[in-house]
């Protein structure tokens, strides 16, 4: 007798292979028109038969099989029979009256569940039909002495061995280990410790360590003689691939490429190159479910550094900081020339790219030079008690030396100071020493 009889219209014949083809794996037979009706056979007759040797007939529905006159008689002749139908739903469509009753399997999103439950419903057991036995009258009798000998001392005998069995049924056993095998070994090392296989379920295991298409879980742990185990194989996990210094165009690709799904974007700034993916969750190399999101974190576009060379001290500082960069200034008299008060030197140059709030040094030429002062330290302000020439060198030998003069009573600040009495310094000014101040 088959398990089941499969009711189809044959323009659903791919599908249902692959159905056959998975409960068949499962151990289920099947019994189905192609494979099961002899050449020169009746057809009609062949398929009453089928229907009456099988245990369950399943109807596959679809939008061509909810329309066939053959398919209709087979389903409608199993329910005179008072087979036990499963309805398998194979796509939308208008179910029959008679069949929207009844609980039926849906293949129309997950293959691997929908299986699953098919084939628990093919191997669960029919209600059984309580047996009525006629009531036996009632009637005086006198055994036999050889048959009151026989109950006198075969009935304790019987009941001892009944006790026996009973108990070797009912004793829990433990379940042999089964992990890290698959599907088929299992179902052998159960039968070989007089246990059956149950369900078969496909889903992730929790640990990286589970070998995929292989045994991770079984229930229960313990078990009576005969009774039926549940296997649950770990699902094969994806490893998710490296799309760091990719743009975010090339990593989504890749991630789609492989069953993965983008995540949340994240734009911050970051010492990698701009708008390109600088750091990704999970890390590269992680096994993941299938279709699990990957969050991506992609660098923020670059603030390109203004040219403030050659502008006053308030336009560069002004300039950079409309930048929302961080400004640091440093006053020179090693520019010999006469464009004093004037940017001449930066650092990063202009055009460079830079996260916000990176530090630009900027040069500002000081009016100033050497003098023979011959008295204060390094950041005293003095004034001069003299006029002064300024010299670029602290050398008074010669007049190629001087690069301007200095009155007397100028206010100066020393920048650098010779044990020989030679200073270095630049003009002070209080109040645009302190509007300086308030700019930066």
């Amino acid at each position: 007798m088959s398990d089941v009889f499969i009711s189809y219209s044959r323009r659903d014949e791919e599908a249902v292979k692959q159905i056959i083809k998975s409960l068949t794996r499962r151990g289920i037979e099947v019994w189905i028109d192609k494979e099961d009706i002899g050449t020169g056979s009746r057809w009609d007759m062949q398929i009453q038969e089928g229907i009456n040797n099988c245990k369950k007939v399943l109807v596959m529905l679809s939008k061509a099989s909810i329309v066939s006159q053959n398919v209709g008689d087979e389903w409608g002749y199993a329910i005179e029979k008072s087979k036990h139908i499963i309805p398998v739903l194979l796509e939308d469509c208008d179910v029959p009256m008679r069949l929207a009753s009844l609980q039926r399997i849906e293949f129309v999103e997950d293959y691997d569940t929908a299986i699953d439950k098919l084939t628990a419903e093919i191997r669960a057991e029919s209600e059984e039909k309580e047996a009525k036995a006629p009531e036996a009258k009632a009637r005086k009798f006198k055994a036999p002495r050889p048959v009151m000998n026989a109950l006198k001392f075969g009935l304790p005998a019987l009941l001892l061995m009944g006790l026996a069995l009973f108990g070797y049924h009912n004793f829990l056993i433990t379940v042999p280990s089964l992990d890290g095998l698959a599907p088929e070994t299992a179902r052998q090392v159960l039968q070989a410790n007089h246990l059956s296989l149950g369900k078969v379920t496909w889903e992730y295991s929790d640990a990286d360590s589970d070998p995929a298409g292989k045994v991770f879980r079984v229930e229960p742990a313990q078990a009576k003689i005969y009774d039926a185990i549940n296997i649950y194989i770990a699902k094969e996990k994806v490893s998710v691939p490296d799309v760091v210094g990719l743009n975010e165009s090339q990593a989504k690709s890749l991630l789609e490429n492989v069953g993965l799904q983008f995540g949340k974007i994240v734009v911050e700034e970051a010492d990698a190159e701009e708008f390109s993916i600088f750091k990704q969750e999970p890390s590269p190399d992680t096994l993941v479910r299938e279709a699990a999101p990957v969050d991506l974190y992609v660098v923020k576009e670059k603030i390109v550094i203004p040219d403030v060379v050659g502008l006053d001290q308030a336009g560069a500082v002004a300039a950079l900081e409309a930048k929302n960069l961080k400004v640091t200034l440093v006053h020179s008299v090693t520019r010999w020339n006469t464009n004093y008060g004037k940017i001449f030197e930066m650092e990063p140059t202009a055009g460079e790219k830079v996260n916000s709030n990176h530090e630009v040094k900027i040069w500002l030429a000081d009016f100033g030079g050497w003098i023979y002062l011959g008295e204060g330290d390094v950041g005293d302000i003095m004034k001069t008690h003299k006029g002064f020439n300024l010299r670029n060198e602290p050398d008074a030998s010669s007049r190629k030396t001087v690069i301007d003069s200095l009155p007397k009573g100028s206010r100066v600040k020393i920048l650098h100071a010779l044990e020989n009495g030679w200073r270095l310094v630049r003009e002070y000014n209080p109040e645009a020493e302190e509007e300086m101040h308030a700019q930066l």
